[in-house]
């Protein structure tokens, strides 16, 4: 019969050998899990990276399609004016919306202004019409239009202005909106001496005006007008949208006339400050639109020839100039045009740059 020692011994080799697999088992078991466990937290942090990854991606593009959006803004802003589209013939060119042009005039605020049919500015050529349209040119005291709507630029190179055109009292240029005002005036003025000759039958008028028109000097400065005012028409660009009115049977809506029709303009009276402050008060002629060289009342061609002689007097220093001034007030009192009186002087500090035009 066996002793217990050897018993014991041969069950404990029995029990080792029996337990073998299963602690085999329990670490591989262990190990896989730990695996999957990597394998687990490996994954994870491959989906984190690449949400992480796509998230930059969309910030990326989205900000490079912001990008390309203001650029493409930027080139939509952009204008190309083709030969003859506005200059009619000049340079190809490029311009971009902004403050493009150096100008010593500040910015103007809009102000939002319905068109009114204003009857005064339609009737022919009289006292009150004509002081109407006068009364358009910036003046001292809104009676005497001296200037003409010409300013004083004393730092014209500031604004790399060509330079303008000297006077005693400083250097002067004029303004494209009272230059406008003057191209219709004299397109109004012109336009009755044409109806009134043809009218009256007056063949001697209707010859002096062939002749005016047809000539270098007045056809030349009356013809300009027609393509000029085109340009600045077009140059503006007001869009406003219009509407026909309504006629008389309050049904019929045809005609569209512009009356009625509200418009973004700059500020008149903001223009009129700037003027007010800057504009050249030194001109003899207070006429919006002179009708010079005819027989209309202003004075023959050789009358007004002699008053233009007078301005070469203003070449040599100021006084002489506000003595051709105050001769020519007299001359033009002598032939029925309007005095050339000048409100007030400039200061002597002025003097280094202004002047007398017609």
């Amino acid at each position: 019969m066996p002793r217990p020692s050897e018993i014991r011994t041969y069950a404990q080799v029995a029990d080792d050998e029996d337990s073998r697999p299963l602690r085999e088992e329990k670490e591989v078991s262990e190990e896989q899990d730990y695996r999957d466990t990597e394998i687990y937290n490996l994954a994870r942090n491959l989906q984190r990276t690449n949400l992480y990854l796509r998230i930059l991606l969309g910030l990326a593009s989205f900000i490079i399609l912001l990008i390309l959006l203001g650029g493409a803004g930027a080139a939509y802003k952009t204008q190309r004016y083709e030969n003859g589209r506005i200059g009619g013939g000049g340079e190809q060119g490029k311009v971009m919306a902004g403050k493009l042009i150096k100008s010593p005039v500040p910015e103007l605020p809009l102000e939002r202004t319905v068109f009114q049919k204003t009857p005064i500015f339609n009737e022919r050529p009289n006292e009150k019409s004509d002081q109407a349209w006068n009364d358009l040119l910036p003046s001292t005291n809104r009676r005497l239009q001296d200037g003409r709507g010409f300013v004083y630029i004393p730092d014209s190179a500031k604004y790399d202005l060509p330079l303008g055109q000297e006077t005693p009292w400083g250097m002067i240029y004029s303004t494209a909106l009272f230059h406008q005002l003057h191209c219709l005036g004299q397109i109004r003025h012109y336009t009755w001496l044409l109806i009134d000759a043809v009218s009256q039958n007056d063949t001697a008028m209707q010859a002096e005006l062939m002749d005016h028109l047809l000539g270098e000097d007045g056809g030349q400065h009356l013809h300009h007008c027609y393509d000029y005012l085109r340009q600045t028409i077009q140059c503006a660009g007001d869009m406003s949208i219009e509407w026909p009115r309504t006629e008389a049977d309050g049904k019929t809506r045809i005609a569209v006339d512009g009356w009625g029709i509200p418009h973004e303009c700059k500020s008149w009276s903001g223009i009129m400050d700037y003027m007010d402050k800057n504009h050249f008060n030194m001109s003899s002629n207070a006429n919006i639109a002179p009708t010079e060289g005819l027989n209309t009342g202003l004075g023959s061609m050789e009358q007004l020839n002699d008053l233009e002689d007078l301005s070469e007097a203003f070449k040599n220093d100021a006084e002489s100039f506000r003595q051709a001034q105050a001769e020519a007030a007299a001359a033009k009192a002598a032939v029925g045009g309007k005095s050339g009186v000048v409100s007030h002087v400039p200061p002597k500090s002025t003097w280094e740059t202004g002047g007398m035009v017609e």
